[in-house]
């Protein structure tokens, strides 16, 4: 019973939110740039840290007439990585996010806005320091998967022209 009142109360306030935004009608397009903090989660083995990336693209927002909704394709170029067994491991990919957009409110110079989407990543390169020293143990980049796809969520702030904003992406497909 919890359930289903919790969920209608969650879709009410969201809709409430939504019913006060003025719909954007035009085509927004604008550069991204920012920091990932990567690691894995491996079960067979020790994750030692994280990994400090860059991350930098461009993104567009493409508003459905008459509603707070709004499509956001995006193209970056991303870092992602971290250390197992004394071992650091870099990643470094062309990632291609597709993501729902929900405008909460126009009414002020703040407008958040939540979003999310699928996203695939291509393998643009593998490194790891130090090299695997030969034996059974193959090369990140012999290693690593071509694909990763997984799925982003996150929100931000329109202030004025400036897009500030923080995401969580999780890939469902491993990256070696």
């Amino acid at each position: 019973m919890k359930k289903p009142l919790l969920t209608f109360a969650l879709l009410f306030v969201v809709g409430m939110f939504v019913n006060q935004t003025r719909a954007q009608t035009t085509l927004e397009l604008g550069i991204r740039g920012g920091v990932n903090f990567a690691s894995f989660s491996d079960s067979k083995q020790e994750v030692d840290s994280r990994r400090i990336g860059l991350m930098a693209g461009a993104y567009a927002v493409v508003p459905i007439s008459g509603t707070a909704f709004s499509i956001q394709p995006e193209v970056l170029y991303t870092q992602k990585g971290a250390g197992i067994n004394d071992v650091e491991i870099h990643f470094s990919y062309l990632e291609v996010p597709l993501l729902a957009r929900v405008n909460l409110t126009s009414k002020r110079k703040l407008k958040p806005h939540l979003y999310l989407g699928p996203s695939v990543s291509f393998n643009l390169n593998a490194e790891e320091d130090p090299p695997a020293q030969g034996g059974d143990i193959p090369l990140a980049k012999e290693r690593a998967n071509n694909v990763v796809y997984g799925l982003a969520a996150g929100g931000g702030m329109n202030i004025n022209r400036i897009n500030i904003g923080l995401r969580y992406n999780y890939d469902l497909k491993e990256a070696f």
